[in-house]
């Protein structure tokens, strides 16, 4: 699966190593993995090179989406430690 995660996947070769897996068998399921997923991926960017720009555009309209929407979590995230450490201060009081 580290394959197919491309944020995570200098963690996960980590991860194997530290685990134990043998060389070998890390190898094998890689190389299935990257013969599968390759000539999907290639498939896909052949079948839909047509609509690249369309693509870009949703892109960055997604980009902005997660940005405001991670930007939004992080403040609530904030409000609710905020508001638990000063009921937790008046308690002690």
């Amino acid at each position: 699966m580290g394959r197919f995660l491309s944020v995570l996947r200098g963690a996960v070769f980590i991860m194997a190593a530290v685990q134990g897996m043998r060389l070998r068998h890390f190898l094998l399921w890689d190389g299935l993995a990257l013969f599968l997923s390759a000539p999907v991926v290639v498939g896909l960017g052949y079948a839909f090179s047509h609509s690249v720009d369309a693509v870009a555009k949703g892109a960055a309209r997604a980009e902005h989406l997660l940005v405001l929407a991670a930007t939004a979590a992080l403040l609530a995230v904030g409000g609710v430690r905020r508001l638990r450490t000063r009921r937790l201060a008046q308690r002690l009081r």
